[in-house]
């Protein structure tokens, strides 16, 4: 950043530092017993939902945006 120093502190150069978040919920975790020489299959109709939130940081404003 140092090489575009003068130009973001002129305002000419923008400099954004970005970054996301996953939000995990409803996993599903449980045990059952069966007989160990056959695999027990259970469906599962929505193992999660998610929810994914982008931001940015504008370096010069310290302006967040998500």
């Amino acid at each position: 950043m140092t090489k575009w120093q003068p130009e973001i502190e002129a305002e000419k150069l923008t400099v954004f530092m970005i970054d996301e978040c996953h939000l995990l919920w409803g996993d599903l975790l449980s045990y059952t017993w069966g007989r160990t020489d056959k695999r027990i299959e259970i469906p599962i109709k929505n193992e999660k939902e998610r929810q994914t939130y982008y931001g940015a940081l504008d370096y010069q404003t310290k302006e967040f945006i998500v």
